[in-house]
């Protein structure tokens, strides 16, 4: 079966932060 996942732009942000957290380490902000 196909599945979709619908992402708003907080779900966005949040994922880049952790995509950017486990490529650069942790982000100070």
């Amino acid at each position: 079966g196909e599945i979709t996942v619908h992402l708003n732009e907080s779900d966005l942000v949040l994922l880049a932060d952790k995509i950017h957290e486990a490529l650069f380490g942790d982000v100070s902000k």
